[in-house]
């Protein structure tokens, strides 16, 4: 808590002065967190303070709130690069990020406990700088990263807002950012940690090696050129909550030949109260978050299962379950990035495919599809169409037309 009260008046993050009539002032509140240590990082004690940005009044104390995160594909497809080309890697962690952003509109927020000023106890902090809880704190930071990027000489994508490159002198770099978290890639190490002094000038930042990514775990042998992706802590995190860890393991994410349908939703009240005590969405959530990262073999069968959040049934929730027993049994399964053995340099390879109304209840199709860079999906979906579909011919056509429309949407790289 003192290391984060330390921060906040280092960046000049408010002024003490006496509340304004007519307003009110926002509540704070600290939150306390233990950051888990990986390969020789320790871990660590972690205290926040934090603005209840819930009692914000839009148009009075905020106005716009959006900022860009890099897409989950396009991580995976620099990730690809990296491996195959033998890149240089930093992964940057910056310390107290939103704190540096600053705001315009006029905001008063209370003092913090444990941390009130003696003899003007009845001031409140008219803040000058974004804070954590704020509405419009990720904006405000994104504004400030991006001019700092900007300023050194990187040129932003414009298919990927949060995606920077500069060609210099025969090397070139190559940056993305998901909030705090950035990771910086290029052919020469002596740029890279040009690249991030700079940063240093504006930011107080750390430098940690490409070993854990947004909890994604990066194992690379550079000799072999092989780099894997794959979320096991995840996997094991989602098992304990949902008390899984012990189960027996299965050899397939969804049983063969199973099609779920609303009939199998509850028919009764008894049912509806019984199905109340799972939790249900909350388990359907933490698998969709694992297969829109690094698992793609559980794409499908979650996708089925996800249909049906507004009224689960009985065998609803066992499909679920059969989900969390195969990843019971394939903790470490990942995606593997490693160069073509004939050493062809490999393009960017699609597959697409569809049903014919396999849907039981409205006999839509659905249409699967995966993107594959030097040996490692990078960017899939499996979804229901939105039109019906008279014939097979007409699914995979319409699953075509999606999958490229996806493959416009992940031209990420300069």
């Amino acid at each position: 808590m003192d290391d984060e009260y330390a921060s906040l008046m280092k960046n000049n993050t408010w002024n003490l002065v006496p509340l304004p009539p007519g307003r009110t002032s926002i509540k704070c509140r600290w939150v306390y967190d233990i950051k888990p240590g990986y390969e020789g990082v320790p871990e660590r004690y972690k205290a926040r303070l934090v603005a209840l940005g819930c009692s914000q009044k839009p148009g009075l104390d905020f106005n716009q709130t959006y900022a860009p995160v890099v897409k989950l594909s396009t991580l995976r497809l620099i990730l690809a690069l990296i491996a195959v080309h033998d890149l240089e890697v930093l992964q940057l962690d910056v310390k107290t990020a939103f704190l540096h952003g600053r705001i315009d509109e006029e905001i008063y927020m209370r003092q913090p406990e444990g941390y009130v000023a003696q003899g003007r106890e009845k001031y409140v902090c008219r803040l000058v700088k974004s804070l954590y809880g704020l509405k419009q704190a990720p904006r405000a930071w994104n504004i400030e990263l991006n001019d700092a990027i900007v300023r050194y000489g990187l040129i932003r994508s414009d298919e990927d807002q949060c995606v920077y490159h500069l060609v210099e002198e025969g090397s070139w770099i190559l940056a993305i950012f998901f909030v705090d978290d950035g990771l910086i890639c290029g052919t020469n190490e002596k740029t890279l940690e040009k690249f991030v002094d700079h940063l240093k000038t504006k930011f107080e930042l750390r430098t940690l090696p490409a070993g854990r990514f947004l909890g994604i775990t990066i194992d690379r042998n550079r000799e072999r050129r092989h780099l894997s992706i794959s979320q096991p802590d995840a996997v094991d995190t989602i098992l304990k909550k949902f008390k899984m860890g012990d189960c027996n393991s299965v050899s397939t994410p969804a049983e063969p030949g199973l099609k779920l349908s609303l009939n199998m939703s509850p028919q009764t009240d008894k049912e509806v109260e019984e199905m109340k005590q799972i939790p249900y969405k909350e388990a359907v959530g933490a698998l969709l978050y694992l297969s829109t990262t690094t698992r793609p073999d559980i794409s499908y069968a979650v996708g089925q299962v996800a249909k049906f959040n507004h009224n689960p049934g009985v065998q609803h929730w066992k499909a679920v379950k059969r989900i969390f027993r195969y990843l019971a049994g394939t903790r470490e399964y990942g995606i593997l990035f490693s160069p073509n053995p004939s050493g062809k340099e490999e393009e960017i390879v699609g597959f697409t495919d569809a049903d014919h109304a396999g849907d039981p209840d409205d006999r839509s199709s659905t249409s699967g599809c995966v993107f594959i860079c030097h040996g490692g999906s990078f960017s899939w979906f499996s979804r229901k169409q939105g039109c019906t579909s008279l014939s097979t011919t007409e699914a995979e056509f319409c699953s075509r037309r999606r999958s490229s429309e996806r493959s416009h949407m992940d031209k990420s790289l300069p």
